[in-house]
């Protein structure tokens, strides 16, 4: 169980607790203190990332145990962008009070947005422009972790559709078009295809 998180990626200030439950002959010797089944010793020096802990018993005999403190794990929801003006949203949520990251940041093409809200739980990035962001999390001393490669606004208020002009005789071409159109009408995209009937 992890009772302190460590302050930045790469400080070793993190704090596990650890639970004896079965193995050897007691008593047992965990960093200079003696210990019995049961009994709890919290092990410091711990950063992001797994350590080894020696365990030793009443016969000399020594055991290893691994413990492990995990990067901070967080949820992250991508809003697309569904009217005029109106941009998407990047929501980030962080899964526990005790992680010590001080702010979310996005990047995208040299941009950086950062949060403007200190350690929160959750913080919402709206007002987003169309394409692809990466999420980070940074520490109070400015190591940073990435939380997810890419998160990708899209337009939700684009529509496609098809209008289809088929050849009527051999030789004829027939045509395909695709229009795909905003919430204001535009056309932002289209494709001719031609068509042979067969």
């Amino acid at each position: 169980e992890v009772s302190t998180y460590p302050s930045t990626l790469s400080a070793n200030d993190g704090v596990v607790k650890l639970t004896l439950d079965k193995g050897g002959l007691a008593p047992y010797i965990v960093n200079g203190s003696s210990l019995n089944i049961g009994d709890v010793v919290e092990v410091s020096g711990c950063g992001y990332g797994e350590k080894k802990v020696t365990v030793k018993d009443k016969k000399d005999e020594t055991f290893e145990y691994t413990i492990n403190i995990p990067l901070p794990k967080h949820t992250i929801e991508c809003k697309p962008q569904t009217c005029s003006g109106g941009g998407g949203e990047i929501v980030v949520t962080c899964e526990g009070n005790d992680l010590k990251l001080k702010s979310y940041i996005l990047k995208r093409n040299g941009d950086v947005y950062r949060n403007s809200t200190s350690n929160s739980n959750t913080y919402t990035f709206s007002k987003l422009e169309l394409g692809d962001y990466e999420v980070y999390g940074e520490f109070d001393n400015g190591d940073q972790i990435l939380l997810s490669e890419k998160e990708t606004i899209v337009d939700k208020s684009l529509s496609v559709t098809a209008v289809v002009d088929n050849a009527t005789k051999i030789g004829e071409k027939g045509k395909i078009e695709l229009k795909t159109q905003n919430a204001q009408g535009n056309v932002v995209w289209q494709e001719f295809i031609n068509n042979n009937p067969q």
